[in-house]
């Protein structure tokens, strides 16, 4: 079941973008806020999959509710009578921008896609599982790109990037290929296999540190010579995993 909330300051628009989500019963409503604080309390209190939001609301924007959330694991559809909010909705990797007055047929076309791409990830979920369960310790993770699951070695990423709820994967022959899921969502599973987030943008194979630069701000450098940033809280945790 796919969990939804709706961030919406007028009544009535609630009640349409309800009415229409619920006729797909894939959906399931879990409640509505009309400002800013109480939108952070209701993303932080539930696990959803989808998020409905207008941008201009009673205290503020919901811009200012995404950028309080540290991992935006869920879809936004933004549906706003403002369009010139339209690039930095891209910029976030909305699932869409919807204008209103909303058309439905429009609003079931996004929905239909959200619902459409979620599939492909439980099918993603189940291949890897596949894999796990006939392996002691799986060798391999499974990436989707937009015409296959791609099989690959995770011993050859070399770091992963976060781009808001996207994930970009480099490997060690500079292959690169970007996730749907976000960073965070790694970092859980990569954890067993000596990564390390130095930074909220950056998880690296520590296998491919091969020095940490002095100054600041500090740095590391992996064995291509590519240069990443720590952070100072990383920082300590980056230097419990050194001989020194």
């Amino acid at each position: 079941m796919n969990r939804y909330i709706i961030i919406e300051d007028d009544v009535n628009t609630v009640q349409v973008i309800k009415g229409i989500a619920d006729k797909f019963p894939e959906l399931e409503f879990v409640g509505s806020s009309n400002n800013v604080q109480d939108s952070i309390k209701l993303i932080n209190e539930n696990e959803i999959h989808l998020c409905f939001a207008d941008v201009q609301l009673l205290d503020g924007t919901s811009f200012d509710i995404f950028s309080k959330i540290p991992n935006i694991n869920f879809q936004i559809i933004f549906i706003t009578a403002h369009e010139s909010y339209a690039i930095k909705a891209i910029k976030m990797s909305a699932l869409d921008y919807i204008l209103k007055p909303i058309n439905e047929n429009e609003l079931i076309e996004t929905i239909e896609n959200f619902l459409h791409k979620n599939e492909h990830k439980s099918s993603q979920i189940r291949l890897q599982n596949y894999i796990n369960s006939h392996q002691t310790k799986p060798e391999h993770i499974i990436i989707a790109s937009k015409e296959e699951y791609e099989i690959l070695p995770i011993k050859d990423i070399e770091y992963l990037e976060s781009d808001g709820c996207y994930t970009k994967f480099i490997f060690i022959n500079q292959y690169t290929i970007v996730s749907s899921k976000p960073i965070g969502f790694y970092e859980e599973i990569l954890e067993e296999y000596n990564f390390i987030r130095i930074h909220q943008q950056y998880l690296v194979n520590f296998n491919q540190i091969k020095s940490i630069l002095k100054g600041q701000p500090l740095a590391i450098k992996l064995k291509s010579e590519t240069i990443l940033p720590v952070t100072r809280y990383n920082k300590s945790q980056l230097m419990k995993l050194f001989v020194h």
